[in-house]
């Protein structure tokens, strides 16, 4: 692989892997997950690879509304539940962040990442406001 340095040990753990490979074939399943364009730079990078590797798997971007259904799954795991003016604006946030979406597009980790910057700012809202429920999450609270 190009622009190896010493203390890259990205050509090592290729060959360690191709050996472990061939020499398990029979008895070892190897899966390789990433976003595609690393990831067939990855497979490219060996000749082995290329050949052991014969099966790709593309799992298409969740769409708005499943981005919203895991983040209410979250808000239910966690005990809490958005305001419907929350929900909605929520959505209209994840639409916009689809429909701009790049190659590094987190899909499920982004909404992970949103809810618990959400959680985050609802905790300060919280702190300033010993009335409000914990329970609800605001519009206020959304990133």
């Amino acid at each position: 692989m190009a622009g190896n340095t010493g203390n890259d040990f990205g050509v090592e753990a290729i060959d360690t892997l191709l050996k472990i490979m061939e020499d398990k074939r029979d008895r070892l399943a190897v899966v390789v997950a990433g976003y595609s364009k690393p990831m067939e730079q990855f497979i490219a990078a060996n000749p082995g690879l290329q050949s052991r590797f014969t099966r790709t798997l593309h799992f298409a971007d969740y769409q708005p509304d499943e981005l919203l259904a895991i983040f209410t799954a979250l808000c239910a795991n966690h005990g809490v539940a958005m305001e419907p003016d929350a929900e909605q604006s929520l959505l209209r946030k994840l639409t916009d962040l689809y429909q701009t979406r790049g190659a590094d597009f987190g899909n499920g980790r982004l909404v992970r990442t949103l809810f618990e910057q959400t959680i985050e700012k609802q905790a300060a809202r919280l702190a300033d406001d010993s009335q409000a429920s914990a329970r609800i999450i605001m519009v206020a609270d959304l990133c």
